[in-house]
Formats: C-alpha cells, sequence, structure tokens
C-alpha cells in the first residue's frame, strides 16, 4: 500500500512545483502511479529537504509510475501545466 503523505507547495513557493510525499507502508515492494490533471509540465525526483535530484518523464504527460522497496518514502517535485 503506498499512501500519499502530503501535497504542498515547494518551499520556494507554488511556482517552483507542488511536493509530494509517497509512502510504501508495506512489507513488500510496491509501485504506484500518480496522476496530475490537467497534466504535469515536469516532474523531478527530490530528496526529502527538496533537493533536486534528477527529472523523471511521465509516461503520458499525465501520469508518473514510481517503484518502492519495503516501507520506502520517496520525494518529488511535480509542475502543473
Amino acid at each position: 500500500i503506498v499512501l500519499l503523505w502530503a501535497l504542498k507547495p515547494a518551499e520556494e513557493g507554488f511556482a517552483h512545483g507542488v511536493i509530494a510525499r509517497l509512502w510504501n507502508v508495506s512489507d513488500a515492494p510496491a509501485t504506484a502511479k500518480i496522476a496530475f490533471a490537467p497534466g504535469l509540465a515536469a516532474a523531478k525526483r527530490t530528496t526529502h529537504l527538496e533537493t533536486d535530484l534528477g527529472s523523471i518523464e511521465p509516461r503520458d504527460q499525465t501520469t508518473l509510475q514510481a517503484t518502492f522497496g519495503r516501507q520506502q518514502i520517496q520525494t518529488y517535485r511535480l509542475t502543473p501545466k
């Protein structure tokens, strides 16, 4: 089970994207899809302190797919269209 743990403006303000933190609360690996309507202009994987690690290409301009290890939390910077 992957939970959306937090959804908030970036620390630098909304112009720098929306921060989404997801947490796999299960003891097994999991995959989750992150869908954003009307779509994503950009997506980046970040540290929990919101330092960008690298860009991620949305699957169809609206959806990201994330793979989690057991009990893993991941943070993303999403820029809506």
